[in-house]
């Protein structure tokens, strides 16, 4: 169970950040502060990651938290990307992703497992049959099956589900790649893109990508891939144009060129004749 503390006094940056956390893993259990006090005395195992903005941490400070203590702080304001020990700037054009990254790292380096990863059960796919069995939590913590697999899922069932009160629906770990493949490929994406907005903003391209079943998982991948593209590549032009793509990081030409590389990256994960090298050449193409 990874903790993470989020504080700001707009409601709707909560919103934004706890969606992004929600779709983000299973093990991440979400606090919403209202008061800096909160976060006084708490047990070593619980100081793990605070989101906030300046104004907050400014807050956090006058109260005597001590920052240094957590695992990690992630400040979301109009500032440059950066990092410096465990306070890690996040400019607001670059949340979801910036967000998306940070957390999964801080999860994978401390191997926070989880058995079930959770989705909203206004996904489920109507008239088609369940591809995998899902799953209720319990206020034990146990898990039970709700909806077996094969079953042939309609409204009556989900409005079932929703008049107990149900918003999330659990699925094994091993299975949850299957049931977001079944569902995005009877999504209708005309839907998701009905809103009005600003399409050339990183922001909005950001939401698109999470809406359509993102797996925030990808980011590793893809940072992966630039490790060891820098390590086989070892000639003067590349490591050049590899050491300025890096150089750029927090830019907007930076952040067009991860979001397409990880939108590419994403795709091809549905292929089964993907291998390595295909995946470098999609990532590369990215970034030139």
């Amino acid at each position: 169970m990874l903790n993470c503390y989020i504080f700001f006094l707009d409601p709707l940056m909560v919103g934004k950040v706890s969606t992004i956390l929600e779709n983000l893993d299973e093990s991440i259990f979400i606090h919403k502060v209202v008061d800096a006090r909160q976060l006084l005395d708490l047990p070593e195992q619980k100081r793990e990651l605070i989101i906030t903005d300046y104004s907050c941490f400014q807050e956090l400070e006058d109260v005597n938290v001590d920052i240094d203590q957590f695992g990690k702080v992630l400040l979301v304001d109009e500032v440059d990307s950066e990092v410096d020990g465990n306070l890690v700037y996040i400019n607001r054009s670059q949340i979801l992703m910036a967000i998306a990254t940070q957390v999964q790292d801080y999860i994978s380096e401390h191997h926070v497992e989880v058995e079930y990863v959770s989705f909203k059960v206004e996904k489920l796919v109507i008239d088609q049959q369940n591809p995998c069995d899902l799953f209720v939590k319990k206020a034990d913590d146990s898990y039970s099956v709700i909806l077996k697999k094969g079953l042939m899922i309609n409204s009556a069932i989900i409005e079932k589900i929703k008049a107990n009160n149900i918003e999330k629906l659990y699925v094994s770990k091993n299975e949850y790649p299957l049931m977001m493949e079944f569902i995005n490929s009877h999504r209708d994406v005309e839907a998701i893109f009905s809103h009005k907005v600003e399409v050339n903003a990183v922001e909005a391209m950001h939401g698109f990508v999470s809406e359509l079943g993102f797996d925030p998982k990808v980011i590793s991948m893809t940072k992966s891939l630039h490790e060891g593209v820098e390590k086989r590549y070892t000639d003067k032009y590349m490591k050049k144009l590899l050491g300025r793509f890096k150089n750029l990081e927090g830019s907007y030409l930076y952040n067009h060129s991860f979001l397409t590389s990880v939108i590419g990256l994403g795709a091809a994960d549905h292929f089964s004749w993907m291998n390595y090298e295909n995946r470098e050449k999609i990532y590369l193409g990215s970034i030139m």
